[in-house]
Formats: structure tokens, sequence, C-alpha cells
């Protein structure tokens, strides 16, 4: 799903996490994130599946 969002301010953002990078071009790289209850949400389910992995 490709959305790009326009805010006021940097801080209206909130939570920001990278989930990809690509390079597109020759120095040039696109980085794919998600944001606010989206980044949250993502984060969670990664702490799920740490959590759920066998002790080593």
């Amino acid at each position: 799903m490709r959305r790009h969002a326009r805010v006021q301010r940097t801080g209206d953002i909130g939570l920001f996490k990278i989930v990809a990078e690509s390079g597109v071009a020759a120095g040039v790289r696109r980085h794919r994130g998600v944001t606010g209850g989206n980044a949250l949400a993502y984060l969670q389910s990664l702490e799920g599946t740490v959590y759920a992995s066998p002790a080593r």
C-alpha cells in the first residue's frame, strides 16, 4: 500500500519505524516505514515473536 502523508510538523508523525530499505537508482535509497499506531502494532508483533522463540 502506498500512501504519502503530509504533515505540518515532523513532531506530528509520532512513533516511526523503518521496515524496509531498497536501492532505486545509483545513489538513491527508498525507505519504507510505518508510523503512529501502525508502528506500535508492528513493534509489538516483533516483540511477541521474540518471546515466542525457544530459549537457547
